[in-house]
């Protein structure tokens, strides 16, 4: 769509090239693999050696992926804030009566630049320690991820790209959303994690999981200016 492409560029360009928003992003990159080190071989007994041995023959390959939405949702509370936020009036100045197109463009223009990448780089760190059996298991949990930030943009983004001046704090109601969707991911995690075992249903489980992004992506290029908060500009 021509105006979901437009929120795909306009995203993309600004998200690589802002100073503000990389500054604010970036170090989220760092943060996963260093939680999951530290939680995975800061056990007790043993040597590193041996706790390493210990995790390369378990599924705590599982919660990496997981761990990077920490990587989406930095991304995702910057992502509609801006220093120079007065800007946006072009969103308001054009004749666009569907404003979650140039939303579903965000969140796509997110997912290609930064998640996808950054997911592909721990996919092949996890296969070069793991072995090749793993790759299911990456292509589902990545698509709960998926599913995660969707949701994240429906509740916690209001505002169209770099279109708000900067917030310090949250609202109340949305601290409360946000540990509700972290929750929800949390459950799916531990739930792929005991199930890991079986193969078969982890490739079966990647169809529905797809269409279920399929689903909510649709959903979200329906958002109105009602659901859009609006700054003065």
């Amino acid at each position: 769509d021509p105006i979901e492409n437009a929120g795909f560029r306009v995203t993309w360009k600004l998200a690589a090239r802002t100073r503000e928003f990389k500054i604010k992003s970036y170090p989220s990159f760092a943060f996963v693999p260093i939680y999951f080190i530290y939680f995975a071989l800061n056990g007790k007994g043993g040597s590193t050696t041996d706790r390493f041995h210990h995790m390369q023959n378990g599924s705590s390959y599982i919660f990496l992926i997981y761990l990077s939405t920490i990587v989406l949702s930095q991304m995702l509370s910057n992502i509609s804030q801006s220093d120079k936020y007065r800007s946006s009036w072009v969103y308001y100045a054009l004749p666009v009566n569907e404003p979650g197109k140039i939303l579903s463009g965000m969140y796509k223009a997110i997912i290609s630049l930064y998640f996808l990448p950054y997911c592909l780089l721990l996919s092949i760190a996890m296969i070069c320690i793991w072995g090749p059996t793993v790759i299911n298991d990456v292509v589902l949990a990545f698509l709960f991820c998926v599913v995660y930030g969707i949701l994240m943009a429906l509740f916690m983004v209001k505002g169209l790209p770099f279109s708000k001046p900067v917030m310090v704090k949250q609202a109340g109601g949305k601290m409360i959303t946000s540990f509700g969707i972290l929750f929800f991911i949390g459950l799916l995690g531990f739930g792929h994690y005991f199930i890991a075992k079986w193969e078969t249903i982890i490739w079966i489980l990647i169809i529905p999981a797809a269409a279920l992004v399929w689903i909510m992506l649709h959903y979200y290029r329906k958002q109105t200016w009602d659901n859009i908060e609006l700054s003065e500009v």
